[in-house]
C-alpha cells in the first residue's frame, strides 16, 4: 500500500523489514533512499493515509492475535493546539478589504470582499511537504478510537477519520473526529447500519459525503450521519472461464515458485506438481472447483496459512442444506442431479425424497412469522 504526499514529491509505503515487522517508509519522488518513519514491532499493517497538509501519516498496525491499533506519525515537530486558541482567535485583527471601487461597477468592492463559500471545507495544503527525521521515533502516537479497527480512510479536509469496525458482529462504518479543538471528547459515530461487508470508495470534494460499497453495491452516506442512499450501477462482463482458469493456474504456480520462502519448496517437486495438476485443472467446471484444486496444489508444500479463496465483500450465494448426495458421474456426463444417498432425518428425508429421484427444479419460498 502506498500514499502520495499532498505536493506529490514523496511516496509513503508499508513494508516488512528483516525481522518480519511491518512499518511505514517514505522515499522522495526525485530518488534517494527509502527511510523508515515508524519503528513498531507488529507483523501486519494497513490503511496508510497522508494528511492533506502533509504533516502526518496514519496507518493501522496489528499482530495476528492482538487487536489493531491506530498509529499517527508526525512528520514535523508540532505544537499542540488547545481550546483556548479559539478564544484568542476572537481578538485577531481581521485583514481589511483593500479592493478599489470601480465607479462604473458599484458592486466591485462587495464582490471582492465576499467570503469563499468553500473556505471552511477546503483542506490547507502546505506549499511543500517537509519531513524532519531527527527525533521522529518520539513523534509516534497510538490513537484510541475505542472500537475495533478494520480499515481507515481520511476525509479530504483531514478533520474526520472513517473507520470500519465489526462491532456486534456486523461490519459498519464509523466517523471519528480528529479536531483537536472540539468542545467534546471525540467519540466514534456509527454512520451505517446494514450487515453487508463495506469498503470505502471515496469522498465528495467538500468532505460531507462518503461513497462506499455495501455487500458489493454502491451507496452514499453523509459523514455527519443520516440516511444512506443507493446508487444504481450495473455492468455486464463476458468471462471465458475455460481460458481464465488456465492463466490463473499458471500465475498461482509461478507465484509460489518465485516467492515461497524455502527454495527447496519443502521437498516438493514443484515442476512435477504442476504437471500433475494441469490436466485436472483443465477439467474443472466451476470457479469453486478450480479454487479447491488450487488449494490442493498449494497443500503439496505442507505450509500453514496457504490456499486459495474466492472474492470477498459480496453476498454469498444461498446454499440449501438438503441432506442428499448426487451421482457425480451422471452430473459430469449430462448435467443431471440424480440422488444416490439421503441423510436420515434431513429435510430431504422428511420430504420423502428417495434414491434415484432427480432434482429438476428449485422453488424458493419466503416465510414470515405470525
Amino acid at each position: 500500500m502506498i500514499a502520495w504526499s499532498p505536493d506529490n514529491q514523496w511516496v509513503a509505503f508499508l513494508s516488512r523489514g528483516a525481522r518480519g515487522f511491518t512499518n511505514a517508509y517514505v522515499v522522495p519522488l526525485a530518488g534517494g533512499e527509502a527511510r523508515p518513519v515508524s519503528f513498531l514491532g507488529s507483523s501486519n499493517s494497513s490503511g496508510l493515509e497522508w494528511s492533506p497538509d502533509g504533516t502526518f501519516l496514519l496507518f493501522v498496525t496489528a499482530q495476528r492475535t492482538e487487536a489493531a491499533r491506530l498509529i499517527r506519525v508526525d512528520l514535523v515537530p508540532r505544537t499542540p493546539r488547545f481550546r483556548e486558541d479559539r478564544f484568542r482567535d476572537l481578538f485577531t485583527t481581521p485583514v481589511r478589504d483593500t479592493a478599489r471601487r470601480d465607479p462604473a461597477r458599484p458592486d466591485t468592492a462587495r464582490v471582492a470582499a465576499r467570503p469563499d463559500s468553500n473556505a471552511a471545507t477546503r483542506p490547507t495544503t502546505a506549499p511543500g511537504t517537509r519531513i524532519v527525521f531527527e527525533g521522529i521515533r518520539e513523534r509516534v502516537q497510538v490513537l484510541s478510537p475505542g472500537i475495533d479497527i478494520g480499515s481507515v480512510a481520511l476525509t479530504p479536509d483531514g478533520k474526520t477519520l472513517i473507520i470500519s469496525s465489526a462491532g456486534g458482529g456486523q461490519p459498519n462504518l464509523y466517523a471519528w473526529s480528529l479536531d483537536e479543538l472540539a468542545r467534546e471528547p471525540a467519540t466514534p459515530r456509527q454512520i451505517t447500519t446494514t450487515s453487508g461487508g463495506k469498503q470505502v470508495i471515496g469522498f465528495s470534494a467538500d468532505s460531507r459525503e462518503l461513497w462506499y460499497t455495501d455487500g458489493g453495491r454502491i451507496a452514499i452516506v453523509p459523514v455527519a450521519g443520516g440516511a444512506s442512499r443507493p446508487i444504481g450501477v450495473s455492468a455486464s462482463l463476458d468471462v471465458d472461464f475455460q481460458s481464465d482458469k488456465l492463466v490463473a493456474f499458471e500465475q498461482a504456480w509461478a507465484t509460489q515458485r518465485d516467492q515461497f520462502y524455502d527454495p527447496a519448496m519443502h521437498g516438493a517437486d514443484w515442476d512435477g506438481v504442476r504437471a500433475r495438476f494441469a490436466p485436472v485443472v483443465r477439467a474443472a467446471q466451476s470457479p469453486d472447483e478450480f479454487r479447491r484444486l488450487l488449494s490442493l496444489m498449494v497443500g503439496e508444500l505442507n505450509a500453514s496459512h496457504s490456499g486459495a479463496s474466492g472474492p470477498s465483500g459480496f453476498p454469498a450465494a444461498p446454499v440449501g442444506k438438503l441432506g442428499v448426495r448426487f451421482d457425480r458421474d451422471a452430473y459430469e456426463r449430462d448435467g443431471s442431479l440424480r440422488v444416490v444417498e439421503v441423510v436420515q432425518l434431513s429435510p430431504a428425508a422428511v420430504a420423502g425424497v428417495a434414491l434415484t429421484d432427480r432434482l429438476v427444479a428449485c422453488r424458493w419460498a419466503a416465510h414470515r412469522a405470525g
